[in-house]
C-alpha cells in the first residue's frame, strides 16, 4: 500500500484542496479529500487514475500529477510490465527516452491538471509529431 499526497485543482476557479491518494495491490485507488472519498479499480494504475479522473472531473476537480498532465502518457510496455505506475513525458517532435519516465502519481512545478481528453489530444499530436525524425536526433 502506498500514499502520495496530490493538490486537487478546482476546474473553475484554479484553487487547490489536498488530497491523499491511496494505492493498494490489484489495481485499486482510494482517494480522500474533505469528507469525501472515491474508490476506483483497474487493469492497471493508470486507468485506476483515468476512472478517478472522470469521477474527480464531475465534481469540477482535477488532480495535479503527472498521469493527469498533458504532456504525460504511458507506453504498451508501461503498461503492460510496470502496472501502469510510470509514463513518458513527452516533447513534441523528439522521441521519448528512459530519462523521460515518471511517476503518474509525482508532480512538480509544471505538471498541468488537464482532462483526459485534452491527454489524448497531446499524445496524438505527440504521435504525428515523431514520424519522420530520426530516433539519433
Amino acid at each position: 500500500m502506498e500514499k502520495y499526497r496530490i493538490a486537487l485543482v478546482s476546474i473553475n476557479d484554479k484553487k487547490t484542496i489536498e488530497s491523499t491518494f491511496l494505492l493498494k495491490d490489484n489495481y485499486q485507488l482510494t482517494v480522500t479529500f474533505g469528507y469525501k472519498r472515491l474508490k476506483t479499480h483497474g487493469l492497471d494504475y493508470f486507468e485506476c487514475l483515468c476512472k478517478m479522473r472522470k469521477k474527480l472531473e464531475k465534481k469540477g476537480l482535477r488532480p495535479k500529477c503527472f498521469g493527469a498532465s498533458r504532456n504525460v502518457y504511458p507506453s504498451g510496455m508501461c503498461r503492460s510490465m510496470g502496472g501502469g505506475r510510470s509514463a513518458y513525458k513527452m516533447t513534441l517532435g523528439k522521441h521519448v527516452d528512459l530519462c523521460d519516465i515518471v511517476d503518474i502519481f509525482a508532480s512538480n512545478d509544471d505538471t498541468e491538471a488537464v482532462s483526459i481528453e485534452e491527454q489524448l489530444l497531446f499524445y496524438n499530436e505527440w504521435s504525428k509529431s515523431i514520424e519522420n525524425v530520426d530516433e539519433e536526433e
